[in-house]
C-alpha cells in the first residue's frame, strides 16, 4: 500500500502543480505532497483508533481490520525505540511552516480526503489500485 500512495502523491502533485508557474512548481509539488501526506497520516490515525476501539466494521470476511491495531500495537514501542536511538526525540510537526508554498500544501491537504485508503487490489497491468 506504501507504494500506491506514494505513486498517488506524486500524480496528484505532478497534475496540481502543472497549473502553477514553473519558477514556484517545485515548492509548490513538495508542500502538495506534504499536506497530502498529512491528512492521509491523519485519516490512516483515525482509521486506526476505530479498528482499536473495535468501531471500523468491513463487509469483507478477508477482511485485515482487527490485524491492523495489533500490528500497530506490536510494532510501535520497537520502531519509537529504533527513532530514539538513532534520531533522538523526533517532534511530529502540525503545521507548515515557512519555506514552502501555502497554496500547495493547503491543495494537498485537501487531495489528501480523496486518495483510497482501502485494500488494494493489482489491477490488469500489476499497477495496485483502490479497492472501492
Amino acid at each position: 500500500m506504501a507504494d500506491y500512495l506514494v505513486q498517488t502523491i506524486k500524480r496528484l502533485a505532478e497534475e496540481a502543480a502543472a497549473e502553477v508557474s514553473s519558477d514556484e512548481r517545485r515548492r509548490f509539488r513538495h508542500s502538495f505532497a506534504e499536506g497530502c501526506a498529512s491528512r492521509i497520516y491523519e485519516r490512516l490515525e483515525e482509521m486506526r483508533l476505530e479498528a482499536q476501539a473495535g468501531r471500523m466494521k468491513s463487509d469483507d470476511p478477508n477482511s485485515l481490520l482487527p490485524a491492523l491495531a495489533d500490528l500497530y500495537q506490536s510494532s510501535r514501542a520497537r520502531v519509537d525505540d529504533f527513532i530514539t536511538a538513532h534520531f533522538g526525540k523526533l517532534h511530529h510537526r502540525t503545521h507548515y511552516a515557512g519555506g514552502g508554498h501555502n497554496g500547495g500544501y493547503v491543495s494537498g491537504y485537501n487531495a489528501g480526503d480523496k486518495v483510497g485508503l482501502h485494500r488494494q487490489v493489482i489491477g490488469k497491468r500489476g499497477a495496485q489500485e483502490p479497492h472501492p
